[in-house]
């Protein structure tokens, strides 16, 4: 007969076993509310920096129009370029070819 204990004692180990767990559950729940809580609202800041980032970049159809822009323009730079290139070419060839010249009529008849 050691081992009996009374009916209420008994009732109230189990209710305070009970009574244990459910505390522990609260906690678990309240401290997984806290972390849920906290994930979200990185979550949140997270999405307002995507969302003022993406007010600095460019749609495809500005940049497309931009480049295009930007392509014609340097195609006629080089364009232009080359024709300086081609006209320097010419003058400096013209120059050289008179410089012959001159050096051939003084040579044969500025004797």
């Amino acid at each position: 007969m050691d081992d009996e204990v009374p009916l209420k004692e008994y009732i109230d180990s189990l209710w305070l076993g009970h009574h244990r767990e459910h505390e522990a559950l609260q906690r678990s729940l309240d401290l997984a509310r806290d972390q849920m809580r906290d994930k979200l609202m990185e979550m949140n800041q997270f999405r307002a920096q995507i969302d003022q980032e993406r007010g600095r970049y460019i749609t495809r159809e500005n940049y497309d129009l931009r480049h295009d822009e930007l392509s014609k323009r340097v195609n006629a730079f080089e364009r232009y370029r080359a024709n300086l290139e081609g006209r320097l070419w010419m003058l400096g060839a013209g120059l050289t070819t008179a410089g012959v010249l001159i050096n051939v009529a003084f040579h044969y008849w500025g004797k």
